[in-house]
């Protein structure tokens, strides 16, 4: 029984003015890439995973480009054994800790929710003193028409 392997890894980047994802296949036909454009906002997780159930799919691949490495992986993989899920999950979860493309969108992204806090606190600035203003604007409105009285 010969087993083959598909590998995806999705990266979400953030260039600057959008979000892209990009996935990445790798198998026995070689190591194929395609990108596909997410928005300006930082996309959710539920709308990744549903991006990915619903297009992954109709995603157009570049062609598979077969390297040195993925020929003498080619060889060993058909002799390495499956690996377990949970080591799967450490070795992703290690590639996503140490990723230098992770780490501007890590960066980017703090500036993004640094650069909302500051709007936010300026419109609640903003509010507090149009609230005073108008409470001055009454109170002197209340003085003229108790001045007007006597």
């Amino acid at each position: 029984m010969i087993v083959q392997t598909t590998h995806i890894t999705l990266t979400l980047l953030f260039d600057g003015a959008k979000w892209v994802a990009i996935f990445e296949r790798k198998d026995a036909a070689g190591h194929a890439v395609c990108e596909v454009f997410c928005g300006t906002s930082e996309p959710m997780l539920a709308d990744v995973y549903a991006m990915v159930l619903k297009e992954y799919r109709t995603l157009a691949f570049s062609q598979p480009v077969l390297d040195q490495a993925a020929q003498d992986n080619r060889s060993e993989a058909s002799r390495q054994c499956r690996l377990n899920f949970k080591r799967m999950q450490r070795e992703s979860r290690r590639l996503v800790e140490n990723s230098d493309t992770l780490v501007t969108v890590r960066e980017a992204t703090r500036e993004d929710r640094a650069r909302q806090k500051a709007a936010h606190e300026a419109e609640i600035k903003a509010a507090r003193e149009a609230q005073a203003d108008y409470q001055y604007q009454l109170k002197q409105e209340k003085k003229k028409v108790k001045h007007r009285g006597r």
